[in-house]
């Protein structure tokens, strides 16, 4: 099965054969949970996530007594939100990655020179779909979905994962991918949208990182 097959049995409810998923930890053993995330471009129902959460929940068994926890996606993030009493009212404790991530991270190392170009997640690939993005520009945007494009850089004011479909396509192409949790360093580099800079992300994979715009 080569790569564009297994992504259409896998991301679509489409002829859809595996659920993808993964477990989060925290960066820090001063929290005693776990995060649960399923993978798809289409929307899962409350009952869907639940049933599988409570699957991958019984099947460990953690030391600590770590409590599990229901992390969407971004993919998975609008469902979430428009059905935290669904969530709740089937016992599933629903967070985001800001619980965990309050530093700049990088999810991928490295540095590129572009025009920085902002857009909204869901904007982002009917933009480079037109031409308004191009392969040579520096993405800044709200969120990466999963079906994020290949440009020259990213820059995301929401966190990702290390794991996730974009930082693996990134670190396999070079492409630099970092978070910017600060309100303050989010307005400057907001400010250069337009403008033609060099993205320079450092730091260990998945933890605190050093990011310049």
């Amino acid at each position: 099965m080569d790569y564009a097959t297994f992504d259409s049995v896998s991301l679509y409810r489409t002829n859809q054969q595996i659920v993808l998923a993964q477990m989060l930890y925290p960066p820090a053993t001063t929290y005693a949970e776990y995060g649960v995330q399923f993978i798809g471009l289409d929307a899962y129902t409350p009952d869907e996530i639940a049933a599988w959460f409570n699957l991958v929940r019984a099947t460990i068994y953690p030391s600590n007594s770590a409590e599990a926890y229901y992390i969407p996606t971004f993919d998975q993030s609008e469902v979430a939100r428009t059905n935290a009493d669904a969530f709740a009212a089937l016992g599933i404790p629903v967070t985001s990655l800001e619980r965990w991530v309050t530093v700049n991270t990088c999810y991928s190392p490295g540095w590129a020179l572009g025009r920085l170009k902002f857009f909204t997640a869901g904007e982002v690939v009917a933009a480079y779909g037109d031409g308004r993005l191009q392969p040579g520009d520096i993405l800044l945007t709200d969120g990466v979905p999963a079906d994020t494009p290949l440009v020259a850089g990213i820059i995301t004011l929401s966190p990702s994962t290390p794991n996730s479909h974009t930082a693996i396509l990134s670190q396999s192409f070079g492409i630099p991918f970092a978070y910017l949790p600060d309100a303050d360093e989010q307005a400057r580099v907001q400010a250069l949208v337009g403008h033609k800079v060099i993205l320079c992300a450092t730091g260990d994979l998945g933890r605190r990182g050093d990011q310049g715009a």
